[in-house]
């Protein structure tokens, strides 16, 4: 069962951020200089400021968050900060049971008024523009202590 996460999650929700943030290889992930940050964020977002879905068992988890858009701080919007399933759960449903009741959430928040523009990463199972998504752009990354290849 896919639920809103509650207080008495953050252990686990905490755990699973450490694990993507593993995932991701991005030293500054990894490294999360500011633990008390990450629980302010995660508190921010059950209290209200957005939500998270976590599978009743804690092998998957999505964060989101509700904020001002960096280019028009009015519109509220909504995004997926990160999406979550535990390696040894992933290629089942767990995922996209989360990303579906995302999807839900953010439909409610969109049809009340709440926010104006939803934005998520895009799903490798699911196809999202069928569900009114479209893709803007692919993100790239590159950390400071990488080397420069030419």
């Amino acid at each position: 069962m896919i639920r809103s996460a509650t207080p008495y999650d953050m252990e686990a929700c905490k755990s699973m951020l450490r694990e993507y943030a593993q995932e991701t290889q991005l030293r500054i992930l990894i490294e999360m200089q500011d633990p008390q940050h990450v629980t302010a964020l995660l508190e921010r977002m059950i209290l209200g400021a957005g939500f998270v879905l976590i599978d009743n068992q804690a092998r998957g988890m999505l964060c989101a968050l509700i904020h001002g858009n960096v280019w028009n701080p009015a519109v509220r919007t909504l995004s997926e900060l990160a999406f979550y399933v535990t390696p040894q759960h992933r290629g089942r449903t767990i995922g996209g049971r989360l990303w579906l009741e995302f999807n839900r959430r953010a439909q409610d928040l969109l049809q009340c008024g709440r926010v104006a523009l939803v934005s998520c990463a895009r799903q490798q199972n699911l196809d999202v523009q069928r569900y009114g998504y479209r893709q803007m752009h692919v993100t790239l990354m590159r950390e400071a202590c990488q080397p420069n290849i030419s």
